[in-house]
């Protein structure tokens, strides 16, 4: 069990820890803190706090601090509080792989799709901006589930030309998002984008071009 302080000291622990914050004074804030932490049940908030703390004084550690309070809610169930953890912890450090999958993770299983999409979209871009193609690959097939044909037909011409200018990159992978994209695009019913698209790969690629005209012919 812990250790409870008294009201009083509990109230002014509280005001000691603001008034330490506005003043800068961080070794004053984290002793006030720690005392105040012995009396706080809520350990996940605890560590919100303590990521509180670390980032008014732009220390590092506070992404450690928030990250491993996001993990405590999540275990707890709060998937809401869990996920605004995560939001935050984007706006802080935006090109993390981790957070923006978990936050992607956690937005899907409270059916917030559209927020699902944006983390996975920001995913997807910050792999192929790393070079990563096999992680952005599998990213593809979890868009695939949530966007529609046309947003589908972008998502696979990009990963496409990648591949395209990659000279090692898998041929099996380079048909699969070719295919794919000729499958969106004639989803989506939208002719003019095939064609453009078209014209594209004739102009970047001779072989990617005959096998989606031989695809088209099928």
């Amino acid at each position: 069990m812990r250790q409870q302080i008294p009201l009083d000291k509990y109230s002014v622990a509280w005001f000691k820890l603001a008034e330490c914050v506005a003043r800068g004074e961080k070794e004053r804030a984290m002793g006030v803190y720690r005392l105040l932490s012995y009396s706080i049940e809520d350990q996940a908030f605890a560590s919100q706090l303590a990521g509180d703390l670390l980032w008014a004084f732009d220390d590092e550690q506070a992404a450690a601090e928030y990250h491993h309070a996001a993990q405590l809610y999540q275990k707890e169930n709060r998937l809401l509080e869990a996920v605004a953890v995560y939001e935050h912890l984007i706006t802080l450090i935006p090109k993390k792989e981790l957070y923006l999958k978990n936050a992607a993770d956690l937005y899907l299983q409270l059916d917030r799709k559209q927020q699902a999409i944006s983390c996975l979209n920001n995913l997807f871009e910050l792999l192929l901006e790393k070079n990563n193609y096999r992680k952005a690959h599998d990213i593809t097939k979890r868009l695939d589930m949530l966007l529609d044909d046309a947003q589908a037909a972008n998502m696979h011409k990009k990963m496409l030309f990648f591949f395209i200018l990659d000279e090692d990159a898998p041929q099996e992978k380079v048909v699969h998002h070719l295919y794919k994209a000729v499958d969106c695009f004639l989803a989506s019913n939208n002719d003019k984008k095939l064609q453009m698209f078209l014209l594209k790969l004739k102009t970047h690629d001779e072989w990617c071009y005959k096998k989606a005209q031989a695809y088209l012919k099928k």
